[in-house]
């Protein structure tokens, strides 16, 4: 009797994620059509999302899924995300996902600063040469700008406080214990100059829980699974 009820539930799970899968799909309106999936990646996530009762992460199958159906050049799907889902909770993937969005608003700042400095200069040329360049600024030259992620960390205080009434300090340590264990963030490594009478030095210094950056596993995976 246990069995059959297990059945009927994955089964109902099964379900909803192939509506979820085809919402989605919808609502994304793709150009292009879809690519067949991997077994290695197709099967294990059917059985796992029937596993899930949580929603919200059996929404990140679907996205998974979905992901491994148009994939491109610049975002291969990793079986890695797999495991990677199976390890998280809700919490994690709030905590995850602001930290995200906190990297790319701060990126796009520094990045337009990089292109509004650029333009500063070349405004003032007249040449065709300087005119040419400045055509030459495109999109794709604006996505490549920029420091990698570790450079752009998020602070505990500000996580707590935007993720929501969902998580408190124990809650926030053992996210990023987790979080930093899959390897989809890590403690921000920062460097000092400290100066003496006679010298100057630079101190490295570790901030552990204080703040964190997102790793270059996690923003692909956010993007794949989560946005």
């Amino acid at each position: 009797m246990i069995a059959d009820d297990l059945k009927i539930k994955r089964w109902k799970r099964q379900i909803r994620l192939i509506d979820r899968v085809n919402q989605i799909i919808e609502e994304r309106r793709y150009s292009e059509a879809p690519t067949p999936v991997p077994p290695k990646i197709a099967l294990p996530v059917f059985h796992e999302a029937s596993l899930e009762d949580n929603d919200f992460l059996q929404d990140m199958w679907a996205k998974l899924l979905i992901a491994a159906m148009h994939q491109h050049e610049n975002q291969k799907i990793r079986t890695a995300y797999i495991d990677i889902i199976k390890q998280l909770e809700p919490q994690d993937v709030s905590v995850l996902r602001f930290i995200y969005e906190n990297y790319i608003v701060k990126k796009e700042k520094k990045t337009d600063m990089f292109f509004d400095n650029i333009e500063k200069h070349l405004s003032h040329k007249n040449t065709s040469h300087y005119k040419t360049q400045k055509i030459a600024l495109s999109k794709k030259m604006r996505a490549l700008t920029g420091s990698p992620p570790n450079n752009f960390p998020s602070y505990r205080s500000t996580v707590i406080e935007k993720v929501g009434i969902d998580i408190d300090e124990v809650g926030y340590r053992t996210s990023v214990d987790n979080l930093i264990r899959l390897r989809l963030i890590s403690s921000y490594i920062s460097t000092q100059e400290l100066k003496t009478e006679n010298d100057s030095f630079n101190v490295t210094l570790h901030h552990e829980y204080g703040a964190v950056c997102i790793t270059y596993l996690g923003i692909f995976f956010i993007e794949a699974c989560v946005i």
